[in-house]
């Protein structure tokens, strides 16, 4: 699975706002409640699947990225927020770099496999120095979708991107 076909231009947020991981971990749910990826009646259970998640094991990747995630049994596909945060927040990665590249993701219980083997891919792409900046320096959602797609050698044909 293609990091484009993870997100929408919808859920990505050029300015994070968030002084810390867990600010940011709301942050990017609370988009994700604020599209309808998530239902409102949802939102803490999500939360605490990630919390859960994040306190068991840091899911900062180094080099100014992190990947929170958690799964949850009440959604019934795979959706995800991805965040630039100029200030970086601390996801604990092991070079101690805080990540300004967040991408959060909520995964139904029962294909928690399936984002488990997308991860190395995902983590590979972001691993790229030159897209890392291309992305961080966005002005906007549309332009972060642009790059992904290009990236990934895909094309963006209408409909793929929301307006």
């Amino acid at each position: 699975m293609n990091l484009s076909e993870m997100i929408r231009e919808e859920t990505v947020v050029i300015d994070l706002q968030a002084q810390d991981k867990q600010s940011a971990i709301v942050e990017l749910v609370d988009k994700l409640v604020g599209t309808g990826a998530v239902a409102v009646n949802q939102r803490q259970v999500v939360l605490d699947a990630i919390t859960t998640r994040e306190n068991s094991h840091a899911t900062g990747v180094g080099q100014g990225v992190a990947l929170p995630h958690g799964s949850v049994p009440m959604v019934s596909e795979m959706v995800s927020a991805l965040g630039f945060s100029r200030k970086g927040s601390d996801f604990g990665a092991m070079d101690e770099r805080a990540a300004n590249l967040v991408l959060l993701t909520v995964v139904p219980r029962n294909s928690l496999q399936t984002h488990v083997r997308a991860l190395p891919g995902i983590a590979r792409l972001l691993n790229k120095s030159d897209l890392r900046e291309r992305l961080c320096g966005s002005k906007d959602a549309r332009s972060v979708m642009e790059i992904l797609v290009e990236e990934e050698g895909g094309a963006l044909e209408a409909g793929d991107i929301l307006s």
